[in-house]
């Protein structure tokens, strides 16, 4: 009997696969030759998930797949890479064979590192060729995102793709990603999108700009009502030029009536000039900001955290204020946790400020009601604000994360409270166990940013 099962026909074999998962697809496909090639049933492969990495078994896997899948089924491919050579290798030869699937709904390309140093310029180029080629092939892609790629943007930006995306799928595209992570961030390479493109993709829903092509006409081309509505604008802001229009509120009230259920996300790189200028001249009231993030900043701006609790109230979801530490050894690291020593960082206003000023965390957490998460490291930060954080937004908050170096220990010592006592109030407001991260979770980025660099962190939470 057992012999008869690993001869079944192949009309019957692929109706039992058609009932697994794909890992349990992949798992029965180990049986013989013959179930492994109904693994290859164009149905199966509606969608693909590559990663060509550092990782041996990462990039063996995804190879085999890559030699082994029908192209011409795809509809949705995604694809993250390391900058390696063998890697860019990879994906240059996966885009040759997409350019020819008509097929094509969403691209997505995850680059881990916003420049390619692997990469020769005249690869970069191909793979650009490759992406319009796809833009003219594809006659329903819905969705594209270059994966805020530096070395990827300022090469597209003077390929022309954007202008024939807009004529082959200009009624397809319901998201689009032309934003950039830029290493320098007062390098001109953004991607150029003009309200006019904006305004022919009628029927995008999610759209990811640099704040740099940002301004007035850009929302008014999302104020027309025979367009559908936005659902997500995600803005990245790493420089703030002094002739940058900037926004109006009144454009901005505009801009809601139009589309109601938007989301507003913010995300502020590598820029204390922009940090500064987030209260002045960036935030506006009438923004539906839902999710707001400094990235490796070196300061965190007060009058802008002040600002999130009176303006946001009803719409912020998320923040998160994150900057890298002074590089300590694991020996100094050891000997500060013993002594109950801070390590030297910048502190956000604390509970018991001696000028009496209210924690700005403290009035996002008790005001805004929709608050699910919050994230600070670099700053460090005492106990008492981490309890009342917790109280204010109970089990909704789903994350809380601190590094264990960042929380003051001196504040917990002040009021006799122990490591495990101040861990113990946490959890218990949030009704789950709780504890600040360890530093050996610590991305390299944020304990030694030296050594490491930090776009493949931020790349990583953006991607």
């Amino acid at each position: 009997m057992g012999s008869d099962w690993v001869r079944l026909p192949n009309l019957i074999l692929i109706e039992i696969f058609s009932y697994l998962n794909r890992h349990d697809r992949i798992q029965a496909s180990s049986v013989n030759s013959e179930w492994r090639a109904c693994l290859f049933y164009p149905k199966f492969w509606n969608r693909l998930y590559l990663k060509f990495t550092r990782c041996p078994q990462d990039f063996q896997r995804s190879d085999f797949l890559y030699r082994n899948v029908p192209f011409r089924c795809l509809r949705e491919v995604i694809v993250l890479f390391d900058d390696e050579r063998q890697c860019h290798s990879k994906v240059l030869q996966l885009l040759f064979q997409l350019n020819k699937s008509i097929n094509l709904i969403k691209l997505e390309l995850k680059p881990q590192k916003c420049i390619f140093k692997a990469a020769t310029e005249s690869v970069i180029k191909k793979m650009v060729h490759y992406l319009h080629q796809i833009a003219i092939n594809s006659t329903c892609l819905q969705q594209l995102d270059f994966g805020y790629a530096e070395s990827l943007t300022r090469t597209i930006n003077n390929s022309g793709l954007l202008h024939t995306l807009q004529g082959n799928n200009g009624d397809n595209i319901k998201c689009l990603n032309t934003a950039t992570v830029k290493l320098n961030v007062n390098s001109g390479s953004s991607i150029s999108i003009s309200p006019e493109i904006l305004v022919s993709f009628k029927n995008l829903s999610t759209l990811h700009l640099d704040y740099t092509q940002f301004n007035d006409s850009v929302l008014e081309a999302f104020c027309h009502f025979n367009r559908t509505p936005l659902s997500i604008l995600h803005l990245i802001i790493q420089s703030v030029d002094a002739s940058h229009p900037g926004t109006t509120n009144s454009r901005w009230s505009k801009f809601i009536d139009s589309n109601p259920n938007c989301q507003l996300e913010l995300d502020v790189i590598g820029s204390a000039e922009a940090v500064t200028l987030l209260h002045s001249h960036i935030l506006q009231p009438a923004m539906p900001l839902s999710k707001f993030s400094t990235y490796f900043c070196q300061q965190a701006s007060e009058p802008a955290l002040e600002i999130l609790s009176q303006w946001y109230n009803t719409t912020l979801h998320s923040i998160s204020i994150v900057d890298a530490f002074h590089k300590i050894s694991q020996q100094q690291q050891q000997q500060q946790q013993q002594q109950q020593q801070q390590q030297q960082l910048p502190c956000l206003l604390s509970a018991d400020d001696p000028l009496g000023r209210v924690d700005p965390l403290i009035m996002i957490a008790w005001k805004c009601q929709l608050l699910r998460s919050v994230t600070l490291i670099g700053y460090q930060y005492s106990d008492v604000g981490l309890v009342g954080i917790a109280r204010l937004c109970g089990p909704k908050l789903r994350q809380l994360n601190i590094p264990e170096l960042c929380v003051d220990y001196e504040a917990a010592a002040r009021k006799r409270k122990t490591w495990n006592s101040l861990c113990k109030s946490v959890s218990e407001a949030l009704q789950r166990k709780w504890r600040p991260m360890k530093t050996a979770e610590l991305d390299g980025a944020i304990v030694d940013p030296a050594l490491h660099g930090w776009d493949s962190y931020v790349l990583g939470r953006l991607n």
